[in-house]
């Protein structure tokens, strides 16, 4: 099953952007977050060079104040966050505590955008 999800292969950074992708209403913030999961440190490098491009050239056209993408690595239970929007590596930075470097960092331990990814962004913008 996780072989079937993380399988991207000729998929465009469009299909892959949007292929587990959704809008979040938090106060005044919209925020989208999208994830595919990984059995391959090789497979989320390929995906994060192609993602990274097309994020920066068409963030704008997302409708959302942030956007961010999570590259998850099932195997070694850590995921690269692309963030993406005004305030989002901010948001990011307050929330978990790390370093955002050219819009990514490494969240490790997160695996969950429903259990954990969300409720600490959520409890970060409300606080």
């Amino acid at each position: 099953m996780f072989l079937a999800g993380s399988n991207v292969g000729e998929k465009s950074p469009e299909e892959i952007l949007y292929q587990d992708y959704k809008k979040f209403v938090i106060g005044k913030n919209t925020l989208c977050i999208g994830q595919v999961s990984f059995m391959s440190a090789e497979a989320l490098e390929n995906v994060k060079r192609i993602l990274i491009p097309y994020l920066k050239k068409e963030i704008m056209n997302h409708q959302c104040d942030m956007t961010f993408f999570m590259l998850t690595d099932i195997i070694n239970e850590t995921t690269e966050l692309l963030c993406f929007g005004k305030g989002s590596e901010t948001l990011i930075k307050e929330a978990y505590q790390v370093l955002v470097t050219e819009h990514c960092c490494t969240l490790k331990g997160v695996v969950s955008r429903k259990k954990q990814l969300l409720p600490k962004l959520m409890y970060t913008l409300q606080a």
